[in-house]
């Protein structure tokens, strides 16, 4: 068997060794630098709830699904899914919150992110004329529950 003594009287002398050393140590340190440099710290504002992490993530999709955070249809991202990551950057999430709206004789319940009653509109192609009633102003923003009616006058 091999002594303590003979095992690094051998590793000290041979010169292959010590490149086995440097070589370990440089790519420890490369790796090292690398993960620092590619982690980057953004702010998440879901709705008002805002946290601050790190993500090693490529694009804005990547990192909310590493966090658990999904995305429904009507959801806002900015900046959008397919963006990528930036240090210091915030991601923002404006959730679609469900409105009644009764128009042409139906109650629809549309899901919407939009700011307003008249984004609302737009959005979902109901087209109005400039004679027709809405209740709430059409400049009212969006609030979860909202009832808005639409009365059209014709002439």
């Amino acid at each position: 068997m091999f002594s303590k003594q003979k095992i690094r009287q051998k590793l000290a002398g041979s010169a292959h060794s010590q490149f086995a050393v440097i070589i370990a140590v440089s790519a420890a340190a490369v790796l090292l630098i690398a993960s620092t440099t590619m982690e980057k710290k953004i702010n998440i504002d879901d709705s008002g709830n805002i946290r601050e992490i790190a993500t090693y993530e490529s694009d804005v999709k990547g990192c909310l699904s590493s966090l658990g955070i999904n995305i429904n249809g009507k959801d806002k991202v900015t900046p959008e899914l397919t963006a990528p990551i930036k240090d210091g950057m915030t991601v923002k999430i404006k959730r679609a919150v469900p409105v009644l709206v009764s128009v042409d004789g139906r109650s629809l319940v549309i899901e919407t992110a939009e700011d307003s009653v008249k984004d609302m509109f737009s959005t979902e192609n109901i087209m109005l004329d400039e004679k027709d009633k809405v209740t709430p102003e059409i400049s009212e923003p969006i609030k979860a529950g909202m009832k808005i009616k639409v009365v059209r006058v014709k002439e």
